[in-house]
C-alpha cells in the first residue's frame, strides 16, 4: 500500500463520498465528532508560536524540502 509521507506525519485520512456531495458538517450522524474552531487573525502569531513550542513546525507537517525551506524562511525573518 502506498502512503504519502505527508499523510503519515499529519495522520491524515480520506473520506469517500461517491456521488453524494453533502458537506460532512451537514451529515447528522457525524455532528457529535465534528467541531468548528474559528481563529481570529490577530491570534495567528500567538498560535504559531505555541505550536512551534509543541514541536509542530512547517518541516514536521510538510516533511519535504519545501517544508524545511519555509520553516527556515520564517525563522530567519524574525
Amino acid at each position: 500500500m502506498y502512503k504519502s509521507k505527508r499523510i503519515v506525519v499529519q495522520k491524515g485520512m480520506f473520506t469517500i463520498h461517491g456521488d453524494d456531495q453533502t458537506p460532512l458538517e451537514d451529515i447528522e450522524r457525524l455532528k457529535p465528532w465534528l467541531k468548528r474552531i474559528d481563529i481570529k487573525y490577530e491570534q495567528t502569531d500567538i498560535i504559531k508560536a505555541e505550536l512551534q513550542m509543541a514541536g509542530v513546525t512547517q518541516s514536521s507537517l510538510f516533511p519535504e524540502l519545501s517544508g524545511l525551506a519555509q520553516e527556515l524562511r520564517e525563522y530567519w525573518k524574525q
